[in-house]
């Protein structure tokens, strides 16, 4: 490497402690080789971030769902976490996840309940899931009185429990107001694994 020489007159600057685990990788690095073994490692938990942030951010991503009903409300946020982003949400047995639901009520309601069902493939009935609390408002987060026209969001983790079959499966997520008529109503497919 050949220095200019006001570079090889110039004071270097100094090193600094010893990277930590939060450091990116420092200015002082070369960009050929031989690299310093202190700067190896900085360059490896950078490209171990970037493999974690491409493993993690899609798990968070909206989920495809179809809405069945929602009254007057205006959706704008659906996703389970974690779940992927393929046609189907998958759902691991044995862990959690959570269900958050953004919208905006298209009308006033005193309270609101969560109710959900789920339909296996091949079977042409929904049946019952029960929600430890089904209170859309103190277990969910909703703002309650819901008013018309209020921004709202909703948030239920799920334990997807390993007695569980690995099936496809349909669930329809409801959000009920005072009078038990759908605000939301949500078809979501999802696997089961």
């Amino acid at each position: 490497m050949h220095l200019s020489p006001d570079a090889r007159s110039a004071p270097h600057a100094p090193r600094g402690p010893p990277a930590s685990h939060s450091s990116v990788v420092p200015d002082s690095c070369p960009v050929t080789a031989p690299i310093p073994p202190d700067c190896e490692m900085a360059a490896a938990r950078v490209a171990m971030a970037a493999v974690l942030v491409a493993v993690l951010v899609p798990a968070s991503l909206a989920i495809h769902y179809t809405d069945c009903g929602s009254k007057g409300a205006t959706i704008s946020d659906v996703s389970i976490t974690p779940c992927g982003n393929g046609p189907k949400c998958v759902l691991v047995r044995g862990r959690t996840a959570t269900l958050n639901i953004t919208f905006t009520a298209g009308e006033e309601s005193k309270s609101a309940t969560a109710s959900v069902h789920g339909k296996v493939s091949g079977v042409p009935i929904f049946v019952p899931f029960e929600l430890p609390d089904d209170n859309a408002c103190t277990a969910g987060g909703m703002t309650c009185p819901v008013a018309k026209g209020s921004a709202q969001h909703y948030s239920q983790a799920i334990a997807i429990k390993r007695i569980f079959p690995a099936v496809s499966a349909l669930v329809k997520w409801e959000i009920l107001d005072a009078e038990k008529k759908d605000m939301i109503c949500l078809l979501i497919p999802v696997q089961l694994h």
